[in-house]
Parts: C-alpha cells; structure tokens; sequence
C-alpha cells in the first residue's frame, strides 16, 4: 500500500502526526480503533494539548482520522486515496455515510447490512470508508467529510434531508440511498423496502391466529415507524377492527426500549387483555422478551410476540421469534452492484426500487382459533 508523501519538518506537531500515519499504516492501530485522549497523547509524546490538536488536525485533513463529538478520535477505515502531488490511486473506494450508525452504538440490523455489503464491496476489491455523522453534527461537517474522502461512491443509510443529499451528489460521482426514500429530483439510486407491507404482514398474521388485543411497541419519531403503523393499522382494517390507542407504546428501536416499553404494558395489561405484541424492531424483542418471562409469562402460551428484521439471534433456540424479514442480504449486493455498474458504465437514469419484506413464522404466536 502506498503511504502518503509527507514532507518531514522539524515542527513537533508534524512527528507526532508521522508516528500516528505510521502506526495507522502498519495497522498498529486499526481502523474504528479510538485515539488515546489528547492528555495522554500529550504525555506520550512530550508535548502540549494544542501541538498534539494540530498533529490530529492534520491527520484528519488528510483522512485518516474523524471524530465524534463527546466520545472521541477514531481511525477510519481506510488509509487516505491520495498520494502528496494529489494524484488518486488506482484502487476502487466506496464510502458509507449514516445518522443511525454511531460506534458502538450501531444496531444488529444495520450491522448486519454492513456485513453484507463489505462482503459485496470485497469481491469487487474495492475500499470502504465508514464516515459516522453524529445526529447532532451539522451537515457541513458531513459534507467536509465526504469532500475530503476522495470517494468514488457513496451508500446513505437511513434519513438525511433532501438538501443535504443534493449536495452530496455534487461532492461524489455516485451516490445510492438505502432505507430511505428521497425526492425524485435526487441524482441518485434510491433501495428501499417496503415498511408499510410489513407492517401489514405482522398484524395479519397475529389476526388471523385470531388475535384481538395486540399491543404496538413502536420506534421513535421516524417515517419508518410512521409506515409500519400505518400497515398495521391496514391489516386491522381488513378484519373490521380499530386500533387501541392505549396499546400503542412508543419507544426506539433498542433493545433497552423494548425493555422499558414492555414493562409499561406490564403495568396496562391488568386492564386490558392482551395477547400479543407486535415490536417495531427485533432489538426492542428481546428486551421485551427477557421482561416477560422475568414476570412469569411463557412465550406464546401465555402472551405471543412478532418481530421486525430477522436479525439472526431471532432463530435461536431460546428465542424462537416469528418476525418480518427485510430482503437484507440482497439489499446489500443490489446496492453494490449498481455501484459496479456505474462504475463500469454511468449512467443518467436512476432507478427507486422498494423491495418486498416477508414474514418469516417461528414460535413465538399461539394459534387462538378454535380447532
């Protein structure tokens, strides 16, 4: 791998930075690996806060580094394109910009799409650069980032405003949106899947096992968790029936949610008799499902439960979860393989394609019927 031309100077800030390059290129520091505090760069190295600030200064200019407001330093997970004279590689570079994947706080099902499409992105042998965009960062930050990057593609994940995607598709040669609809003015490849549809699926399915009192737990204040309502809301519909305003608890998409929403159900289900719950995200599942059965209630005898996402941990044994299924796997490869294709062969008509989800049925609903 070819290392960046750096003129050696006598400025301390300069050798700092060159051990840092150093140790980030021969992978004594690994990328998503988080930065030593300032004060403990400081001691390291015999300098102050402020020559140990310039040294990280630069090398975020240069790309190896970012940071995250209140949490820290990180290298990122590529060496930088550019060579001293600014000449790019020959090598391929694909970036991943999100607002719903911050280090160390990043989902399983957005990990799982990453999984996917690293794996898409390796047998291409092409680059990535994960650029995490905390939520309360501005977007000129974000826009900097992409800028300085040197990019061939960028994949967003989840919301970003229309403006700001406009922008990007002037700072990069191709941009894809994942799970996230954009205006159709957006130069860019839009894949999403169809939320509502599951939504449908999940109450449907609990309805037709002749369920009547079903308990929402749903996301925060996101057009996802607007569509997959509005599904559910779909399927009751179909069987004549109207929302319980009273069992819809809102709550995250995390696990820690889950938890404190079911234990909020706990507390209403003295007075209403219900007998199933449909949980907006898999996550926010087995924080319910861990609170559940701390209470006593069995899995589906006594209450039954349907998910969103098939993350894997919902087809173990001990978890058994019936839940709604996003294409997530071939979400992943499409989206590559359309950056292949612009690659190969630009393109000016851009597709928006939403993807069908389907109901994957485990264990976890009690067929109330009678026989």
């Amino acid at each position: 791998m070819k290392k960046l031309l750096v003129k050696k100077t006598s400025f301390l800030y300069d050798r700092i930075a060159d051990k840092l390059r150093d140790a980030i290129e021969d992978r004594t520091l690994q990328p998503g690996d988080k930065l030593p505090s300032f004060d403990d760069l400081a001691k390291r190295y015999n300098a102050n806060r402020l020559t140990v600030a310039r040294a990280i200064s630069l090398l975020k200019d240069e790309g190896y580094l970012y940071a995250l407001p209140a949490k820290g330093t990180f290298v990122t997970d590529r060496p930088p394109r550019a060579n001293g004279n600014g000449a790019a590689h020959d090598t391929f570079t694909v970036g991943c910009a999100s607002r719903v994947m911050i280090p160390g706080q990043t989902g399983l099902y957005h990990l799982e799409l990453m999984e996917s499409i690293r794996a898409s992105l390796g047998a291409l042998h092409a680059n990535f650069s994960m650029l995490p965009v905390n939520v309360d960062q501005p977007h000129s930050m974000l826009l900097g980032t992409v800028e300085r990057a040197n990019l061939d593609a960028l994949l967003t994940i989840g919301p970003l405003d229309a403006d700001v995607l406009t922008r990007l598709t002037r700072l990069i040669p191709h941009l894809v949106i994942l799970d996230h609809d954009a205006p159709p003015e957006v130069p860019a490849d839009i894949l999403t899947f169809d939320n509502r549809r599951g939504g449908f699926l999940a109450g449907d399915h609990l309805l037709r096992k002749g369920h009547r009192h079903i308990a929402v737990i749903t996301g925060d204040d996101q057009p996802v968790t607007q569509a997959r309502l509005n599904g559910f809301r779909d399927a009751l519909a179909q069987h004549h029936l109207a929302i319980e305003p009273d069992l819809i608890i809102r709550s995250d998409f995390r696990e820690h949610g889950g938890v404190d929403a079911t234990r909020e159900l706990l507390e209403k289900r003295a007075a209403h008799p219900v007998t199933a719950v449909f949980y907006m995200n898999d996550e926010m599942a087995l924080g319910g499902l861990s609170i559940l059965r701390q209470s006593g209630l069995r899995i589906p005898e006594d209450i039954s439960l349907v998910g969103f996402d098939n993350i894997r941990l919902t087809s173990s044994r001990y978890v058994n979860l019936t839940t709604v299924a996003p294409p997530l796997v071939w979400m992943g490869q499409l989206a590559v393989q359309w950056i292949d294709e612009y690659r190969r062969a630009p393109y000016r008509e851009f597709r928006n394609i939403r993807l069908e989800p389907r109901l994957v049925e485990r264990g976890s609903v009690l067929d109330l019927k009678p026989a």
